[in-house]
């Protein structure tokens, strides 16, 4: 199996960017061409992508002559680990803030459902939106998991 890490820079300049310019690396399986972020950095004006790579465990292979431009102001670089227990840190960090958002949001949906059913709401059409069997709703409701 050959894997390759490439960090995708997408600045401010980019129409993909929306405002938000960051670093995704991404792991690119060459078995069957599937590519999976691994790790997300905001970029801030003035940041040196290679610097704030580095400093998050990766170092870059590509010279400036080598790096494949996808747009005006999207790059994609050669990366490889340098420091595995930062990326590892800065992956689990990421994964402990999505745990805590996925958290809050399912609170929410149950709340919003039960709130929605006291006040006479109908679980089918519940059901229905959110893609839920009505036994499901009902289950919300009670307070069950």
């Amino acid at each position: 199996m050959s894997t390759v890490f490439g960090a995708h820079i997408i600045t401010a300049e980019a129409d993909l960017a929306s405002g938000y310019p960051e670093i995704i690396v991404m792991i690119h399986d060459s078995e069957d061409g599937e590519a999976i972020p691994v790790a997300n950095y905001p970029l801030s004006d003035g940041d040196d992508p290679g610097d704030l790579l580095w400093e998050h465990g990766w170092r870059t292979f590509d010279d400036p002559s080598q790096v494949e431009t996808v747009e005006i102001g999207y790059d994609i670089v050669t990366v490889e680990p340098a420091d595995y227990e930062q990326i590892v840190q800065d992956v689990t960090l990421a994964r402990e803030r999505a745990q805590t958002e996925y958290e809050r949001q399912d609170t929410a949906w149950r709340e919003i459902i039960r709130h929605a059913m006291h006040d006479g709401a109908s679980a089918t059409a519940l059901a229905e939106v959110a893609k839920i069997s009505r036994e499901r709703i009902y289950q919300i409701l009670d307070g069950r998991r």
